[in-house]
């Protein structure tokens, strides 16, 4: 990207930027402006050996702060993660346990629902298996009836006499004068 020389860096960017904000211009140094506790010297070449170590020592301080503040971001960063993964996973969990649920109470319906059908069949089956015995108890009993009557109307008829309860058996056609036998 070329810039124009004549105009402001500001202009031709058409932003407010760090590169053009007056804290932060490269050509002034002193503005800079650093996090707590960091102070940069003005005059680079005044050093000597003790205040080149105190200024080490200070700056290796505030290193190992703030490296220890890395690791401790790292490890809050590494527990959210794992706690948006956990999220994740129980929200999972809720799901597959709501359609199991669902799919139990759905088959406990059919499990019911096929029970009172066995019952109902149950029910059909023992009926007619006592409709169908009284029914032929019916038959039966009506023809032990016709039996005992026609034994009854058997035994009627034999009482009035052996020879005129004979005939009546044996034949259809109406009872004949008995012959009488002389002694």
């Amino acid at each position: 990207m070329a810039f124009l020389l004549a105009k402001r860096l500001e202009n031709q960017l058409q932003t407010k930027s760090r590169l053009t904000d007056e804290s932060f211009n490269p050509s002034n140094l002193e503005n800079l402006q650093l996090p707590p506790g960091v102070k940069l010297p003005t005059d680079w070449l005044s050093f000597d050996e003790q205040t080149a170590d105190a200024f080490i020592d200070q700056m290796t301080t505030e290193a190992e702060k703030r490296s220890q503040g890395i690791r401790a971001a790292e490890s809050a960063i590494s527990l959210l993660k794992t706690d948006t993964e956990l999220v994740k996973r129980m929200k999972q969990l809720i799901e597959l346990a709501a359609k199991n649920e669902i799919a139990r109470e759905e088959a406990f319906a059919q499990f019911q629902e096929l029970q009172h059908k066995l019952k109902v069949v149950r029910a059909k089956s023992g009926i007619g298996l006592a409709a169908g015995i009284e029914k032929e108890n019916v038959g039966f009993a009506a023809y032990r009836r016709q039996l005992q009557e026609g034994l009854r109307r058997v035994t009627n008829l034999a009482t009035g006499g052996t020879h005129e309860g004979a005939l009546s058996l044996t034949s259809t056609t109406p009872p004949q004068n008995p012959i009488k036998l002389v002694s």
